[in-house]
């Protein structure tokens, strides 16, 4: 009880917001003469146990007697055992001086110097005096309440780490407690590395892959988010997500994936043990100055799968047009705040799957067939998707954003399982190729704010389209023919347009439930056919000033119209 409310209570805190589960003996188990089951059990099913020695701790025989319950699981059961000496020193308890002889004195007396339970305390007392432990007689409250902290967010519920931490810190000075720590949060500890890969060298060569792709890059990343990436890295995300969450290596914490920062320090030293001086052997690449170093030059022969810079600020970057030359294994570049100089058109590898990056320059692929799934540019000074986009069958999403020097969609026949096409802000953009109108599998066409956009597909046949989109496209003057039924099409925004009116072949978009025209101040009229449209529940018309002509007698009662500034 000396210690309950001040040096107990502190340290409860300090565990409970790193998320240490921790048990403390409260009085009501301390009312009976045994210990109570419920002490018994929390000590037998616990990793680790903290005994903390203060001055009238074996004052109490039911503390001698819990004392007595560590020991024989630490024998029997492997617990992990940490004493705390708090203003005692260790050999007090060892040999039994000061207040731990003048309390072992008097139980001699209650229960006779003999007795087969004071001899057990004294072994007991003996044998925990000799153990390795903190010992918290000179430290300043505030300084030790602050190392005891940090040590507990290194640790973060690993046993094994509060085992090495005390074995290693027992007996040293703030100072090297405070070295220690730092050391450790950029390099992990071998012996708790050694332990901890044990999980890892068990796993299966997909879910290995898996946990150092989340170790080096995901941590702390949507779930489903790195499930897209690894699907299309030609992996099985679900399955090897699951395994890694049953190992304990990962868990889900609402919807994204979380890490032990010892855990991710060692995925990471595992790919930096591939090769220490060398990083173009390593597999995967996360730091900026390796990354910087190599994409420089035109790069030798290497084993690299990955690059991902997910930096804090964005930095400058130099890179050779000829960096990815001998990248025959890269499957994924993810650069979202790099700014790139380069003295030409960047040569990609065909090998590459996933590709992320902003302020992107100009970029070539090399003949063949790619594997390129996603194409995501952010920023960039590109021109033209290379000048022969060809053999794209993998290619599924195509998302342009906010480059200005983009002026034309080339011809995507060559990638007819694209799903997604979404240009947005490209302000040079005219031309969208004739072949967009066309894609079978395309889910999302959306084309916004391309102020000079001119020249759009006139026909559409993209059959799984879902939801279109060409609004503040202020220069697009024509809405393209529907010749067959679209049964997926829900959503059509034509906001800002300068379309003049809609074809008749509006009536095959049958399951669309949203039209918005508003602001497109150059329409005179809706086709007749438009009340053909069964499952239209919202038609927007505001601000379509020279609107005179609005069909009757709409078949369907349309739930939300919108209609203001106009002559109907």
């Amino acid at each position: 009880m000396d210690v309950r409310n001040n040096f107990l209570s502190h340290l409860y805190i300090a565990f409970d917001r790193n998320g240490i589960h921790s048990f403390v003996d409260s009085e009501e188990l301390r009312k009976g003469k045994e210990i109570s089951p419920a002490l018994m059990r929390a000590i037998e099913e616990s990793h680790v146990a903290i005994i903390i020695f203060s001055e009238e701790h074996a004052s109490s025989p039911w503390c001698l007697e819990e004392l007595v319950k560590i020991m024989e699981c630490k024998e029997q059961k492997g617990l992990k055992v940490l004493p705390v000496f708090y203003k005692v020193e260790p050999r007090e308890v060892k040999v039994r001086r000061k207040s731990y002889g003048r309390n072992m004195a008097k139980h001699e007396l209650k229960f006779g110097k003999d007795s087969e339970k004071v001899k057990r305390w004294k072994k007991t007392l003996f044998d925990a005096g000799n153990l390795s432990g903190w010992d918290m007689n000179n430290r300043k409250v505030g300084i030790r309440r602050d190392l005891i902290d940090r040590a507990l967010r290194y640790a973060d519920g690993l046993p094994l780490a509060l085992e090495v931490l005390g074995s290693f810190l027992y007996g040293r000075e703030e100072s090297a407690w405070d070295s220690t720590l730092h050391k450790l949060s950029k390099s992990p500890d071998q012996t708790i590395n050694r332990v901890l890969k044990t999980s890892f060298d068990g796993l299966g060569g997909s879910e290995r892959e898996i946990f150092l792709d989340i170790a080096c890059f995901f941590k702390r990343k949507r779930i489903e988010y790195i499930k897209e990436v690894l699907d299309n890295c030609d992996f099985d995300p679900i399955i090897g997500i699951e395994i890694l969450i049953e190992r304990s290596l990962i868990k889900n914490v609402n919807g994204t994936l979380q890490m032990h920062d010892l855990v991710q320090l060692m995925g990471k030293d595992i790919v930096k043990h591939e090769c220490p001086d060398d990083p173009r052997k390593c597999s995967r690449l996360w730091l900026f100055e390796e990354v910087q170093d190599i994409l420089r030059e035109y790069t030798r022969k290497n084993v690299i799968k990955a690059i991902v810079l997910d930096l804090p600020t964005p930095k400058e970057m130099t890179i050779s047009p000829n960096a990815f030359t001998n990248m025959r294994r890269l499957r994924m570049f993810i650069m979202p705040k790099v700014h790139i100089f380069s003295r030409g058109p960047i040569c990609l590898p065909n090998e590459l799957s996933w590709l992320e990056w902003a302020n992107y320059p100009d970029l070539e692929f090399g003949p063949g067939q790619k594997k390129l799934v996603r194409l995501h540019v952010k920023n960039g000074h590109i021109k033209q998707l290379g000048s022969n986009f060809q053999n794209f069958i993998n290619l599924k999403s195509i998302e342009f954003c906010d480059c200005k020097f983009l002026a034309i969609v080339p011809d995507l026949s060559s990638a007819p399982n694209l799903e997604r096409l979404y240009l947005l802000r490209c302000e040079s953009l005219v031309e969208v190729h004739q072949s967009a109108g066309y894609l079978d599998k395309l889910k999302i066409l959306s084309i916004s704010s391309c102020s000079n956009l001119r020249i759009f597909p006139s026909t559409l046949k993209t059959k799984s389209l879902q939801n279109l989109d060409l609004s503040y496209c202020h220069k697009l003057e024509k809405y393209p023919d529907i010749p067959e039924k679209m049964e997926h099409l829900q959503h059509l925004d034509l906001q800002w347009m300068a379309i003049k009116e809609l074809p008749t072949s509006i009536e095959n978009l049958v399951s669309v439930e949203t039209i918005d025209l508003g602001y497109c101040e150059n329409l005179t009229r809706l086709p007749l056919s438009i009340h053909k449209l069964k499952n239209l529940k919202a038609l927007y018309l505001y601000n379509c000033s020279n609107l005179a002509v609005f069909p009757k007698n709409l078949e369907n009662p349309i739930y939300r119209m919108a209609i203001w500034d106009s002559q109907v």
